[in-house]
């Protein structure tokens, strides 16, 4: 069999937990190909990831994310890209895992196949390690289990614009507003409803609405356009959803004076079977530096009557605080700064 070089990561934010126990079960794990050159270019229609659990090798959940050279994501709904995606494995096309399902190191006569990669993944905090293996098989390789990690609640959210776009991970439900624009529907990731599952179904809706404040600035300060929940606009121009994550690109624009609208925004949207990333990387189709002086934007959420009794939890506050509606003294204190915050039942 040929020997082929192992890929060590370190992962942040792993448990420290020894390998092949369950890691912390929120954390993916994403991959470039550069670090995967010995299956560089082959199709991706031959890869499998598998992980050595309870003494054999099993195939796990995986995806893998195409990109364009200049970094460009596929997006396979809504305005598609399709057409430009090779479906090779190449230098910036993206693994993507969990790291719940890694295991223990196997030993190499173990192998499914000649052309496999060892991926081993350290906890920096104390070395402790786990693996998984990229395998690509010459043909036949053997079928994929279904794994529905997140759904969508339709598989084509553009064929009925009027339902609101919904997914559904292991720990949540999110409803996305839908904007009717001069006749025209236009969904978004902006959540309209939150829903947690319960032993009898799930919760009711935890959230009463949402809340923005933009702001930008022109003429050094001289004028200044202000832009909130009521004048903002939007909705998803592409996505693509798989079995360990789904990403989509949305689009928002405000009302300007006069009745103009400004230049349409782009931010990007993650949605994982237990967590939700919106790291709002802005792709402004203009260079702001010509035209504005300062600018910011800023998200929020009012939490319904049913949200009352959960906990809110942040880095800055890890032992959590009780949603009443009302503001206690450690409340007041907590930085106000973007931040990972999370909202859960005891």
């Amino acid at each position: 069999m040929k020997a082929l070089r192992t890929i060590a990561l370190t992962l942040l934010f792993l448990c420290a937990l020894p390998a092949g126990a369950a890691f912390r079960s929120v954390d993916p794990i994403q991959v470039p190909g550069e670090l995967l050159v010995e299956i560089g270019g082959k199709p991706l229609a031959n890869l499998r990831l598998y992980a050595f659990r309870a003494g054999a090798m099993t195939m796990i959940p995986y995806q893998i994310d195409e990109r364009l050279p200049n970094g460009t994501w596929i997006f396979e709904l809504g305005a598609t890209n399709t057409k430009l995606a090779n479906r090779l494995f190449d230098r910036q096309d993206l693994l993507v895992f969990r790291a719940r399902d890694l295991g223990d190191r196997a030993e190499r006569g173990l192998w499914p196949s000649a052309s496999t990669v060892e991926i081993e993944i350290r906890d920096p905090r104390d070395q402790s390690r786990a693996y998984a293996y990229l395998v690509c098989f010459p043909q036949n390789p053997p079928a994929r289990p279904r794994f529905d990690t997140i759904k969508l609640a339709q598989s084509n959210p553009w064929e009925r614009g009027e339902m609101p776009f919904t997914v559904s991970g292991e720990t949540y439900t999110i409803e996305g507003m839908v904007n009717l624009i001069r006749g025209n529907y236009y969904k978004t990731a902006v959540n309209k409803a939150l829903y947690f599952p319960t032993a009898g179904g799930q919760t009711q809706n935890l959230l009463d609405g949402m809340r923005m404040r933009a702001f930008a600035e022109v003429l050094f300060g001289q004028i200044r356009i202000d832009a909130d929940e009521t004048n903002m606009m939007g909705g998803i121009q592409a996505l693509t959803q798989g079995p360990i994550r789904g990403y989509g690109r949305q689009w928002m624009t405000f009302t300007l004076p006069l009745g103009l609208s400004s230049p349409r925004i782009y931010s990007d949207v993650f949605t994982y079977d237990r967590m939700v990333v919106a790291p709002m990387k802005h792709n402004i189709p203009f260079n702001p530096d010509a035209l504005l002086t300062r600018a910011g934007i800023e998200f929020g959420y009012d939490f319904a009557e049913a949200a009352v009794g959960m906990r809110f939890f942040s880095p800055n506050c890890l032992e959590g605080v009780t949603i009443d509606g009302k503001m206690s003294k450690r409340e007041r204190t907590l930085p106000n700064r973007s931040e990972e915050r999370r909202v859960g039942k005891e």
